[in-house]
């Protein structure tokens, strides 16, 4: 697997996260404050469009909300970007049977058997971008994203 850094946003907090659905053009917004490498306190957005999925791993446990960031990657692996997105997929299907969804297992169009959304989705138009917090990993399938400074 490779990564490239995007963002040196080490020693920044992210206080908010937002998703704005909106289909094929939804957006994550991180809201964040950093020092950039020259000693200049950086705030803004994290602003990510296209968005095709989201995951999230994230213990604050012991530390403050927003935890320390510890840098904004891509991360070029195929094989990571549809991972994402069978990882929502099964998680879901598995909440779902949790609470007792009543699953027609022979069903193909049955809602937790219906795979065309993700064979749907053109992987080669996305960008899998993580960004590390030492409280967890927020990991966003998306068209772009741009850095928007208050």
């Amino acid at each position: 697997m490779s990564a490239k850094k995007l963002l040196h946003n080490f020693d920044g907090t992210m206080p908010r996260l937002e998703v704005l659905t909106a289909r094929e053009e939804t957006r994550v917004l991180l809201h964040t404050q950093y020092w950039d490498g020259e000693d200049r306190k950086i705030s803004g957005t994290l602003a990510f469009h296209g968005v095709a999925a989201v995951g999230f791993s994230v213990n604050h446990l012991s530390e403050s909300v927003g935890s320390e960031l510890c840098g904004l990657y891509e991360l070029t692996d195929e094989a990571e970007k549809r991972g994402l997105l069978r990882e929502n997929f099964d998680r879901r299907r598995r909440e779902f049977l949790l609470t007792g969804y009543e699953l027609a297992e022979d069903d193909p169009c049955d809602l937790l058997n219906d795979t065309g959304p993700l064979e749907r989705i053109c992987l080669a138009d996305l960008h899998l971008y993580e960004q590390q917090t030492e409280g967890g990993i927020y990991r966003i399938l998306a068209k772009g994203w741009n850095l928007e400074e208050e």
